[in-house]
């Protein structure tokens, strides 16, 4: 099997790894989880409910595992978890174990690959994290939260006698 990659700088991930560390880091006060949970809490049983059903589906499965999976090494490589390994193992912190998976994946496939493949799992992540902004916007605007009020039974007409 081979794998096509585009081209990219791997500066550019850094990059973007830096800026999106409050959302990609569940234990950050702004992440991703955290405020699809904020969301979620005040929009049961709503539209917009299933649509954050849909970002967390995109954000955690990503815009290839919907479709195929390919696994080296018993490690499915299009898995959250495996971007998990690779965020937590080597970009964000260093734990060991995780940077152990990386490793050989990267053994296996080659560096350059196994990077290419972890930043295509990042695309899912990034397009979900601006969906959820969007929302969050719109949400945010003040004749929403006039719309999203109680509203009153409209008073009767005036009528003529």
């Amino acid at each position: 099997m081979s794998f096509t990659l585009s081209e990219f700088s791997y500066g550019d991930v850094c990059e973007l790894l830096h800026l999106a560390r409050p959302i990609f880091l569940s234990r950050e006060p702004v992440s991703f989880e955290k405020a699809t949970a904020t969301i979620g809490r005040q929009a049961k049983g709503t539209a917009i409910a299933q649509h954050l059903k849909f970002l967390r589906s995109t954000y955690e499965r990503g815009d290839y595992q919907p479709y195929f999976q390919v696994t080296v090494g018993g490690v499915p490589l299009f898995e959250d978890e495996t971007l998990k390994h690779w965020l937590n193992g080597v970009e964000y912190h260093q734990d060991k174990e995780k940077a152990e998976i990386v490793k050989d994946l990267e053994s296996s496939l080659t560096k350059e690959v196994a990077r290419g493949i972890f930043v295509s799992q990042l695309s899912g992540r990034v397009r979900a994290a601006l969906m959820l902004g969007h929302l969050a916007s719109l949400i945010a605007r003040p004749e929403a939260n006039k719309a999203l009020q109680p509203t009153s039974p409209p008073a009767a007409e005036p009528r003529l006698s």
